[in-house]
């Protein structure tokens, strides 16, 4: 058990100094953004500036609801020396899935904009052309995320990142049905329970983070 703690303690360290880099690195923004560049804005049936709108709400709403859900380890944590205020873990997760749905309900929103807003033909010839590799080697990122963003980068294929970020938020969703259930019964989450939910919204974060990074040394190098 203290095994445990000590490992769901890291876990909880590593999410918030992620959140702290992203509150306070004003340039490099948080979860996609940039991203909405590589969408005309001409055209009576375009919707880019929506777009952009649609990427600050998403992500807004999704580092609101993993903040509500790190405040709850944060509670989790000091479980052995304090008695657990279950009503307060109510009110923090409820917080944290509402929040959570209403992202999801943006990004939904944000790919049918960008299902009838086509795409910049410069922009797209950029992100075809970028050199991911050099890019993670010099900025010692994850391999394995990256390797999933480069994916639909390489093919400018933005429409189908965004599916992939609502997937994700899906995801979350569907795991924090159980969390929820344990602390509405008053009953201790399970620790794997949780480490699972902190390691999907951390990767969902990283996910985003690293969209809005490759966009951003796209633009500023044009």
């Amino acid at each position: 058990m203290i095994k445990q703690k000590k490992d769901l303690f890291s876990g909880i360290i590593l999410g918030f100094f992620a959140l702290m880099v992203f509150f306070v690195n004003a340039k490099a923004y948080i979860m996609a953004n940039y991203s909405d560049s590589i969408f005309t804005t001409s055209g009576s049936r375009e919707a880019a500036p929506e777009i952009k709108t649609n990427i600050i709400e998403s992500a807004e709403n999704f580092l609101k609801s993993y903040s509500d859900f790190l405040v709850l380890l944060s509670k989790i944590e000091r479980a052995e020396m304090d008695d657990i205020d279950y009503t307060e873990l109510a009110a923090l997760f409820d917080s944290c899935v509402s929040r959570l749905e209403n992202s999801r309900d943006a990004y939904a929103g944000l790919i049918g904009k960008a299902e009838i807003t086509p795409y910049n033909k410069n922009v797209m010839k950029k992100l075809r052309g970028f050199d991911y590799a050099a890019f993670l080697e010099n900025h010692s990122l994850n391999p394995s995320i990256f390797k999933e963003v480069s994916a639909y980068l390489r093919k400018a294929d933005i429409r189908g990142l965004y599916s992939q970020i609502l997937a994700n938020v899906e995801e979350i969703l569907v795991c924090c049905d159980e969390i929820r259930i344990e602390i509405n019964e008053t009953r201790f989450p399970k620790i794997s329970g949780l480490w699972d939910l902190n390691s999907l919204f951390s990767r969902t974060l990283i996910f985003g983070q690293y969209t809005a990074m490759i966009f951003n040394k796209i633009m500023t190098d044009s």
